[in-house]
């Protein structure tokens, strides 16, 4: 299937786009970047109890700094195998509710995981409003480490969601590729979703794993304010419990957590942010562009609107394989610090 780099004659409205264009881009709102040494009380609160999450989890969850600190640019919530008013287990849980929280958005953190059976890092949200599960959950990354369950493993994450449906709980959601080569414990990876009045997307480290329509009546929960909440728990229904392999302590380590929203401004296009070339051989349409912005991707949309692929710009030439695109016309868009760009092109 060959691409055709439809001509600006033929397609008047796209002009307007590429002359003056609404230039829809997340703008960060709040962002907890850990750079000092002490949480700020101002957007968390710090757990302690040791009722296990009704997922009877095995820890106690303190607010000592043996289990959640600042320390070197990062959050640590650490979990310990000690003896802890009877409890084999502590670690820590945070939250931001009655403190920070958001309707929609982008909402991301980078973070290193912990590893090794019984291990259950989450980073995740809850509504304002209501008893659980009619608040809504939204699970933006959850783990359960080692080998100790059908579904544990260190280089594995899952997106899921849970709502109060017409028979009860309803839950949805998805295990992202596998991470290759390494685990999730190796180094540093961003986990995020995007969130509107009409769908929920997540990603990790930009790319798309998952998404899911909120718009039916039944997904009410996925239209109000949520807050953030970040922990790392021990055994469980889930994961299992730790055992003779598991390495104490561990940590889940948090380099920021960070919210934006849409705003819309438009911007005169002096010029062409991009142009796009096809390579036969390979069957890939190469994007060319002089941005060098860390800030500048690249969407792929169907013509009902639909998000098919983004990616980050890289550098002066960035691929996108169109052998696995059905033939029709797409829509690609470029957003910069410079303004957004469209063009559209036929797959045939």
């Amino acid at each position: 299937m060959t691409p055709n780099l439809l001509k600006y004659t033929l397609v008047p409205t796209l002009m307007l786009l590429l002359t003056q264009a609404p230039a829809q881009t997340w703008t960060l709102i709040w962002a907890d970047e850990f750079n000092g040494t002490t949480l700020d009380g101002s957007s968390w609160n710090v757990e302690v109890n040791n009722y296990g999450g009704w997922n009877n989890e095995l820890q106690y969850y303190t607010d000592r700094p043996e289990n959640v600190r600042v320390e070197s640019g990062n959050l640590v919530i650490e979990g310990r195998s000690e003896n802890y008013l009877n409890r084999n287990y502590t670690s820590a849980r945070l939250n931001s509710n009655g403190k920070r929280s958001w309707q929609y958005g982008k909402i991301e953190a980078r973070m290193k995981l912990p590893y090794g059976n019984g291990m259950w890092p989450a980073f995740w949200m809850m509504g304002n409003t209501g008893s659980w599960p009619a608040n809504g959950e939204i699970d933006i990354m959850e783990m359960v480490g080692g080998n100790g369950c059908n579904d544990c493993a260190d280089n594995l994450t899952y997106g899921n969601h849970h709502w109060q449906g017409t028979n009860g709980l309803q839950s949805a959601g998805t295990v992202s590729p596998a991470l290759v080569p390494g685990i999730y414990h190796d180094a540093f990876h961003v986990f995020s979703i995007e969130w509107d009045a009409v769908q929920i997307n997540w990603f990790i480290d930009g790319l798309q794993f998952y998404s899911s329509n909120i718009t039916a009546t039944s997904k009410s929960e996925f239209h109000q304010p949520f807050y953030i909440l970040l922990n790392l728990a021990i055994g469980g229904n889930w994961p299992g419990s730790p055992d003779a392999s598991t390495v104490f302590p561990q940590q889940l380590l948090v380099d920021y957590v960070r919210v934006y929203q849409f705003t819309t401004t438009i911007k005169e296009q002096q010029e062409e942010l991009f142009f796009t070339t096809y390579d036969p051989v390979s069957g890939t349409v190469h994007i060319h562009t002089t941005v060098q912005s860390a800030s500048s991707s690249v969407e792929l949309y169907n013509l009902n609107g639909q998000l098919l692929l983004k990616k980050q710009i890289e550098g002066g030439t960035t691929p996108i394989n169109s052998a696995v695109l059905v033939k029709g016309i797409y829509v690609l868009k470029m957003y910069s610090e410079n303004g957004v760009s469209v063009k559209k092109i036929l797959i045939e």
